[in-house]
């Protein structure tokens, strides 16, 4: 790690969004306090009931925020909306830093040309590319290995006995057990790609603590180094998993090593944090609701609808944000090109 680089990225994308995001929170803004005070991240619907009172769309310490159902649809199918932002339009020391702390090595889940903050044609592109190894034939093909995985972690659970953490024993492991499988790591590699995993995964949030950012660094470049080497060892001799078929694009259509990487850490990252958060919170809540466990297990046909619903109930994703690529009427405001709109998932409401 090269210190000064490491220290500017983590200003940039931490320690500067987090300074920001906590005099907002003092100031009462909603948005900075559902980020910064653990307590109103824990039981936001106080707050998710104020910008209710506030109308479908309000100021907020990140441009515009909704808790309206139907702006969030509008804004998120908009083609006026998008999920990038003009970095050129940054105040120059930002620019600068931005550009100084750039590095593959450090590159996390949500910095270019990752899917989750590109737009098209880039989007389309990557998406269109990857959505080729997940046809509805190949991910049936995938059922039986997940089924299997799944079975062996409950087994393991089962054979401990008495209390066990499940989400460190089994819904952290699966979603990574899995995706190792899908990307063609070697068996030997599988509790590394766990570590690797809850690293990426960390830096989805923003304001991490120094020292919290320095490790999920570490874990970053160890990803990045190893998926270097796997990419070449793949090209010589391929496999049937997702990386093999992404690596040998043909030459009008392959993927840059940069675009590799970003689409490689995207299906880590994203797919742990989000698949490890929809186990925990299915289990919660049907702990809380003992009669909708119980109809599941009477009827384990509704399982795909509890699925559903846990995910509209309690989401593993919170809270999003778009720009809009263009000026652009929404509930009545006038929204800007560049202005951005924060959308509250988990306070939606008709």
């Amino acid at each position: 790690m090269r210190p000064a680089r490491t220290l500017v990225r983590y200003g940039v994308r931490h320690a500067l969004p987090a300074a920001y995001l906590r005099r907002s929170a003092r100031r009462g803004d909603p948005v900075g306090r559902l980020l910064r005070d653990p307590a109103v991240r824990d039981q936001p619907y106080g707050v998710h009931e104020e910008l209710r009172a506030r109308g479908p769309l309000t100021p907020g310490s990140l441009g515009l925020v909704t808790t309206s159902h139907a702006v969030a649809q509008e804004v998120l199918r908009s083609e006026h909306f998008g999920v990038g932002w003009d970095r050129s339009a940054a105040p120059r020391p930002v620019r600068w830093a931005l550009q100084y702390g750039d590095e593959l090595e450090a590159t996390g889940v949500a910095e270019p040309p990752s899917m989750l903050v590109v737009d098209p044609p880039d989007h389309t592109r990557y998406r269109r590319l990857v959505s080729r190894a997940f046809t509805p034939r190949a991910t049936a093909a995938f059922e039986p290995m997940i089924q299997r995985t799944a079975d062996a972690l409950l087994d393991d659970l089962e054979r401990r006995g008495g209390t066990v953490d499940l989400v460190g024993s089994y819904a952290a492991q699966l979603p990574v057990l899995v995706i190792a499988e899908l990307l063609g790591v070697p068996v030997e590699r599988r509790e590394d790609f766990l570590r690797w995993g809850a690293a990426a995964a960390a830096t989805l949030d923003p304001g991490l603590s120094f020292g919290r950012y320095v490790s999920a660094e570490r874990g970053l470049r160890a990803m990045h180094g190893f998926l270097r080497g796997h990419f070449e060892r793949l090209r010589r001799a391929p496999g049937e998993d997702l990386v093999s078929r992404l690596v040998h694009l043909p030459s009008d259509e392959g993927l840059t090593e940069r675009e590799l990487h970003a689409t490689v850490m995207l299906l880590l990252g994203a797919g742990f944090e989000t698949t490890m958060n929809l186990l925990g919170n299915a289990v919660v809540l049907l702990a809380a609701h003992r009669d909708q466990w119980e109809a599941l297990i009477s009827d384990p046909a509704g399982w795909p609808g509890a699925v559903e619903e846990v995910l509209r109930h309690d989401s593993p994703v919170q809270l999003t944000g778009r720009s809009a690529t263009a000026d652009v009427l929404v509930a009545g405001h006038d929204v800007p090109a560049g202005a951005r709109v924060t959308v509250l998932l988990g306070g939606r409401q008709p």
